[in-house]
């Protein structure tokens, strides 16, 4: 066993830091929204269990290290009432038994479990069905805590557990409540409500471990906005849990989630969180419409962003080629490691399986979205856009590196801004379809007397080879100078993305058209031969939502085949 000052290891019994008459048997796992880390505290006839999880599996083994070292009086008691927490309260033969197991939560909590409610506890958002539950001793109680009172609970078969109230004053003058769990003869277990992930939420500290729940993650993607989440109370709570850390008696957090921390480390990852929070104004709430939405947009996200990474990728592989070839196997080599094109496809890959496990239902809605968020950060730290600027199409990086801020962005709890302004759309379209063919750019002739600029200059014109081999743009007379108010960026890589997919399904040649259409304007963009497949349900609603967010709608033609771009136009004079 290791000496009460260490640091507190998985899956075995040790002394508790700052309280000899304890001990703890962490079970820890790697952070995920399936289940949450269990905290087993043996003292004097009680045994705490903080956070039973979400998974059969983890119950299983706590119930076994219960069966063979518990005390008489076991009591659950949760950091919040989020179903990825209390799981095994449900449906764990162990922890169902009410006669042997209490239970304690705060009081918000309590009602959220006794009611089942799907919202509060997170179970619709996490796709699993609860039941009502009753919880023993409902803390931070009104009618408790507003007379500064006493409680006592039934806890097994014969124990008995105490809870203390008192008020403190915090630094900045505000009083807060703080209550006290006991039995004759265990250590102190002081609890501090910090609401703001849930209503619910408390903090625990047992000697010099202080239990933070989901403090640590509760201003991150795929977590702030939760039914029940508050940002103004989670900026409180943070306040107050960073005072009572630099109060000197916490050595360690242990987190509802993921590896413990030291006591300087927790301080500078809430500090983080709380700067997190303060930019959260005004997200919207994340239930599982929006959780569907999010995930639906990651699956057409994902698969467009792996078409311009493949792009990205081939070119520099194929930069790499020539240059060799050409003798230049210094530069070859800098061109090949500017990307690492075996690491994309490998989180591509991943997120494939990913996908595949959530269509067969073995992986939630929500987990598929933050799956998405958790590979675009890892594509965005390993992205140098300014470096392959310098060698690719800008266009190509530029789109990537927007894509990738777009899902950060969605999956944050925010609308992607829709930068919109009034745009004379023939010319406008006209102009871009003539940028797109940029051979030729590169003055290899201008730069030869200087060896690095004309390496640099041939770099950049082995790699802007066009994509396209024909793309005419026709204007008709009746909406030249028409205008509507559009996102240009966005529409020019809307349009860009739909002519790269006719182009690699085999058109030679493209036609763009902008005309009247039903008392509107449309940019209809039609292949140059029959056959262009439709594109599946996944890429269709990708494009309609990048289509919206330019300022218009998509229609798929038949007949003749090709993709039909609508926009509203804006009404001045001149106009037929």
């Amino acid at each position: 066993m290791q000496s009460g000052n260490g640091t507190v290891t998985h899956g075995c019994w040790q002394p508790v830091p700052g309280e000899p008459s304890a001990a703890i048997w962490p079970y820890i796992r790697k952070a995920d929204i399936v289940s949450s880390n269990t905290y087993l505290i043996r003292s004097g006839n009680v045994t705490l269990v903080i956070d039973p999880g979400g998974l059969q599996s983890q119950a299983d083994e706590i119930a076994a290290v219960l069966a063979k070292d518990a005390t008489p009086c076991v009591l659950v008691l949760l950091t919040h009432a989020h179903a990825d927490h209390f799981r095994p309260l449900m449906d764990h033969p162990y922890f169902r038994d009410r006669t042997r197991v209490a239970l304690a939560v705060q009081e918000s909590g309590a009602r959220a479990l006794a009611a089942a409610d799907p919202l509060v506890t997170q179970s619709a958002l996490l796709e699993k069905e609860i039941t009502p539950t009753k919880t023993t001793l409902p803390l931070f109680s009104e009618s408790v805590t507003g007379r500064g009172g006493m409680m006592t609970a039934a806890c097994g078969p014969a124990g008995t557990i105490h809870l203390a109230t008192t008020v403190r004053t915090a630094k900045d003058g505000t009083h807060f409540t703080e209550q006290v769990l006991y039995s004759d003869d265990s250590c102190p277990v002081v609890l501090y409500h910090t609401p703001g992930h849930s209503p619910d939420s408390i903090c625990i500290r047992i000697g010099s471990l202080l239990f933070i729940g989901d403090l640590l993650f509760a201003a991150g993607p795929g977590v702030a906005g939760m039914a029940g989440w508050n940002r103004e109370e989670l900026i409180r709570s943070i306040d107050r849990v960073l005072e009572i850390l630099k109060e000197g008696i916490v050595t360690q957090c242990m987190p509802g989630h993921g590896y413990i921390l030291s006591c300087d480390d927790a301080i500078r990852t809430l500090s983080g969180v709380k700067r997190d929070a303060v930019a959260l104004e005004g997200i919207e709430e994340l239930n599982l419409s929006r959780a569907k939405e999010t995930a639906v947009y990651a699956e057409g996200l994902m698969d467009e962003v792996e078409e311009i990474f493949t792009v990205i990728t081939a070119r520099l592989l194929f930069v790499s080629h020539v240059l060799d070839e050409l003798e230049e196997s210094g530069e070859a080599g800098t061109v090949e490691k500017l990307i690492d094109a075996g690491k994309i496809d490998d989180l591509m890959n991943d997120f494939h399986r990913f996908s595949e496990e959530h269509r067969a239902g073995t992986k939630g809605t929500m987990q598929l979205a933050l799956k998405a968020g958790q590979i675009v950060g890892k594509l965005d730290r390993m992205f140098s856009q300014q470096e392959l600027a310098l060698v690719l199409d800008p266009e190509y990086v530029r789109r990537a590196g927007r894509l990738l801020l777009d899902y950060t962005i969605v999956l944050r709890g925010f609308r992607q801004p829709r930068m919109l302004k009034n745009v004379t759309i023939g010319p406008f379209v006209a102009g871009f379809v003539a940028s797109l063919d940029q051979s030729g750019n590169e003055d290899l002739m201008g730069s030869a007397d200087d060896p690095v600029e004309f390496t640099r200059s041939l770099i950049r014109k082995i790699a802007r080879r066009p994509v396209f081999r024909k793309v005419t743009c026709e204007c008709a007379g009746e909406v030249n100078g028409w205008q509507a108010e559009i996102d240009s960026t966005v529409l020019g890589d809307l349009i860009r993305t739909i002519l790269e997919d006719f182009a690699g399904c085999g058109s030679g040649e493209i036609a763009v058209k902008i005309a009247s259409a039903s008392g509107g304007l449309s940019i209809t963009i039609a292949p140059g031969s029959a056959g262009i497949p439709e594109p599946g349900e996944v890429r269709k609603e990708f494009l309609r939502s990048e289509c919206a967010r330019a300022g218009g709608n998509l229609r798929w033609m038949a007949s003749p085949p090709g993709i039909r771009i609508e926009l509203q136009p804006l009404p001045f004079s001149g106009m037929p």
